[in-house]
């Protein structure tokens, strides 16, 4: 009954690890999930509007300028 027990409580990690890991596939493959490139380094969401499309441009140029200022 032990033995058992600890398999269970085995799979149920290696289940939970698993889910962890395929979060990380975003980073690496976010066209698959809904995102699309709009600038060099920059996704956004499929049906996003100009309006937010703008901001996040923005937002990145002051990101990287803060960050040279550095």
């Amino acid at each position: 009954m032990r033995r058992l027990q600890l398999i269970v409580l085995m799979l149920s990690a290696c289940l939970v690890g698993g889910c962890s890991n395929f979060r990380g596939a975003r980073l690496l493959a976010p066209e698959h999930f809904g995102l699309n490139l709009n600038a060099p380094d920059i996704y956004i969401e499929t049906g996003a509007d100009e309006k937010a499309i703008t901001g996040l441009r923005d937002a990145m140029v002051k990101a990287e300028s803060a960050i040279r200022a550095a």
